[in-house]
């Protein structure tokens, strides 16, 4: 197991090489891996059965008095919500050492948190890859690829929009 100490304070190429998460041929990290990696359990929750008052609950990462953490995930989720959601999660998790908070619609996450989340989910290298490969790229056939949701990829696309090649004009974001 990593302990996240040992991940804090390094570029993010690092921390994906020491966490190991890659899966060959196939663009996305392995979520499965990434929690197995952290000893962080990963469990679908009905939030819509607690009280409470205020937005949504996308998740809620727990830790325990014994030291076991959990990400309970939104059952209403979709797979790929749920991917990006967990993802955030990790990231959060991994960039600040936080072992307890929620994530809501409403909940911003810093430049280094997003760029872990794009870079496990939607590799800069592995989308260029791709589009090149697609005949006309559409955030639909990008989504399906990486497994994520159209809004994703829209919002990933305009992180790395000013080095996308020129040739890729067709495009719907």
């Amino acid at each position: 197991m990593i302990t996240v100490q040992e991940l804090q304070h390094k570029s993010i190429q690092e921390i994906i090489r020491i966490l190991d998460v890659r899966v060959d041929g196939y663009a996305s990290a392995d979520l499965k891996k990434l929690a197995y990696a952290l000893d962080v359990s990963a469990l679908s929750y009905n939030f819509e059965a607690l009280p409470r008052s205020g937005a949504k609950i996308l998740c809620a990462f727990v830790t325990n008095e014994k030291g076991r953490s959990c990400i309970f995930y939104n059952a209403d989720l979709s797979n790929e919500e749920c991917r990006i959601i967990v993802t955030k999660a990790f990231a959060r998790y991994i960039l600040t050492g936080n072992k307890s908070f929620y994530i809501t619609p409403s909940t911003t996450f810093s430049k280094q948190e997003n760029r872990l989340v794009y870079e496990l989910l939607m590799p800069e290298e592995e989308v260029y890859d791709v589009m090149h490969r697609l005949i006309l790229p559409t955030t639909l056939n990008l989504a399906n690829i990486f497994d994520v949701t159209q809004e994703f990829v829209r919002e990933r696309l305009d992180e790395i929009r000013n080095s996308l090649p020129r040739m890729v004009g067709g495009y719907d974001f």
